[in-house]
């Protein structure tokens, strides 16, 4: 396996976690949508806030899926640009290397998950000093909430989603253990 090959690996990956954080933000959207249309009151401080609320809200998960799109369409492409050497990386490949792998990255969804969790409740923290209103705190407190809590599931167990995506495997093992005997 080569330099390139494993930065390319990694890069689609991030991709896939990118545009997966995207759909975290449909509520927002949604959420700010409602808010811009059903606004009772005058062009005021309030109203403009609505307006910028609007744009960050829809800004912030387009960039975020654009920049995750890049990553997975073009991944290769990338690796072969930032790696102008591509050499093989000497890596004992064992019977089951697709589970660590797979394993591994979960833990790095984990982190990034984490991280934005973290990052959400802060924000949400820094919001409620500013004086927002009621129901932006709890998207946004919800969101970290959910964040935090996948991503310390994905950091230290994430069993269900190795039993899922390994149960194949796990039959034929089983299986070819039983013909032995």
């Amino acid at each position: 396996m080569s330099k390139r090959d494993i930065l390319s690996i990694a890069l689609k990956i991030l991709g896939v976690v990118s545009i997966m954080y995207t759909v975290i933000f449909i509520p927002t959207i949604w959420m700010a949508i409602g808010m811009l249309l059903f606004q009772t009151y005058p062009d005021n401080y309030q109203s403009y806030m609505y307006r910028w609320n609007f744009i960050i809200s829809v800004i912030n998960p387009v960039c975020i899926f654009i920049m995750g799109y890049i990553l997975l369409k073009w991944g290769n492409k990338i690796s072969v640009k930032l790696i102008r050497e591509n050499k093989d990386v000497d890596i004992k490949v064992s019977e089951n290397w697709d589970r660590h792998v797979f394993i591994l990255s979960l833990r790095i969804i984990g982190v990034i998950w984490f991280v934005s969790g973290f990052l959400k409740l802060v924000t949400c923290m820094g919001k409620v000093i500013v004086g927002y209103v009621m129901p932006i705190l709890i998207g946004d407190l919800l969101g970290g909430i959910v964040f935090l809590g996948f991503g310390i599931y994905l950091l230290f167990d994430g069993k269900h989603l190795i039993k899922l995506a390994f149960k194949k495997q796990a039959r034929i093992s089983v299986d070819q253990e039983t013909e032995k005997t």
